[in-house]
């Protein structure tokens, strides 16, 4: 199973196999986000930022940043950065201080990180290594725990993670694609107890589906299931069950399940699909998702008027590519890495929200230097 380190264009994914849903979730009313309606559209994103923050990542020896893959969020404003195989923690204002855990075969240490989730009172990193959680303070960067999972017939191992009520675990599986795979139904979102043990399981596999971003860490440290097949439906996992909790509806356009397990076929298809990288703060809810022709296309949501703005990737400069990786209540995060200084970028080859941060903060990062942690804060 191929993990993604960072974050690439729609046209570089590996279409892998995912999955459906039923098995009774918890019954809400949902948000319904219509990003194709008229009016959404947007070419300029600066009278809708708010403010932007810049936060350098102190760097030392025992802290050198390279590709990110997931930044978690702590309630005391610390800031929790997984790179290539490292975790390292950084201080509310950028200040190194600890790495916790590492990699290896030793008895404290994980051998591979597939994803990883805070404990749900924050105290605690769990790192997801296949078949093991191996569990580290916060507060001290300690190991604590390892724990091997009891696997399912169809499973080698899983993917992502989430924290539950009562130190239990959602884990998710994301199966390797195949077309035998829909002869025989199996259940793709497991809740495990602390000892390792299987206490239910979810979402039976309707669909293809892609092993990047799969859950993510929403603000007050909840957890965000991306859509896994048509139905496009967000599934929150802080509670015992998956809480059904928005919707993403492209109407007539939406994609159908298994279209094609063609990757080039798929992405270039002329319907949309594929909502991923998905965050929300307080007000707002955001997520990308893929156009026809493979197009980049973004979207932001407020909870609090429910409008929407929307925005496609038309700048061609692909150096130092700027996502959102993480929220607070009030800010989204993403992590800034171009190391040219801001007058040298060419602001129309920049996608919206680079161009938006570059001209409100003319950041710049020092040479030999962390990339930066940039907060945005949107209003409309």
């Amino acid at each position: 199973m191929l993990k993604l380190e960072s974050f690439f264009f729609f046209s570089f994914f590996l279409f892998l196999a995912g999955c459906g849903n039923q098995s009774k979730p918890v019954s809400v009313e949902q948000e319904i986000i219509t990003p194709l309606s008229a009016g959404n559209a947007v070419d300029d994103l600066l009278p809708y930022i708010d403010s932007v923050e810049v936060v350098p990542l102190e760097t030392t020896g025992k802290a050198l940043i390279g590709l990110v893959g997931k930044i978690l969020l702590l309630p005391n404003g610390n800031v929790l950065i997984k790179s290539t195989a490292s975790m390292f923690m950084f201080s509310p204002e950028g200040k190194f201080l600890f790495q916790i855990g590492k990699n290896g075969r030793g008895p404290e240490e994980y051998l591979t990180i597939d994803d990883v989730c805070l404990s749900q009172d924050a105290r605690e990193l769990w790192i997801l290594g296949g078949c093991e959680i191996v569990k580290y303070s916060t507060e001290t960067g300690r190991f604590i725990r390892k724990t091997t999972l009891e696997l399912p017939e169809i499973c080698n191992g899983f993917d992502a993670i989430a924290s539950g009520p009562g130190h239990s675990a959602f884990l998710y599986y994301c199966p390797q694609m195949d077309e035998n795979n829909f002869s025989e139904d199996f259940y793709c979102l497991y809740r495990y107890d602390e000892q390792g043990r299987i206490l239910q399981k979810f979402l039976p596999r309707k669909d293809y589906g892609l092993n990047i971003a799969l859950i993510t860490q929403a603000s007050d440290n909840r957890y965000i299931l991306r859509p896994q097949d048509s139905d496009n439906i967000c599934y929150y996992l802080s509670d015992s069950l998956p809480v059904p909790r928005v919707k993403i509806d492209f109407g007539k356009e939406t994609i159908k399940n298994r279209y094609s397990s063609d990757l080039q076929t798929y992405l270039r298809s002329d319907y949309y699909k594929m909502p991923v990288y998905i965050y929300d703060t307080r007000d707002y809810f955001y997520f990308s998702y893929c156009g026809p022709e493979a197009t980049d296309c973004y979207c932001i949501h407020s909870f609090k008027n429910s409008k929407t703005i929307t925005w496609e990737r038309k700048g061609d400069d692909a150096d130092g590519m700027f996502m959102i990786v993480g929220a607070d209540k009030d800010f989204f995060y993403g992590i800034y890495n171009d190391y040219r200084d801001w007058d040298e970028i060419l602001l129309n080859r920049q996608d919206l929200l680079k161009r938006a941060i570059i001209q409100k903060t003319h950041l710049r990062i020092p040479e030999d230097s962390n990339p930066l942690l940039v907060k945005v804060k949107f209003k409309f």
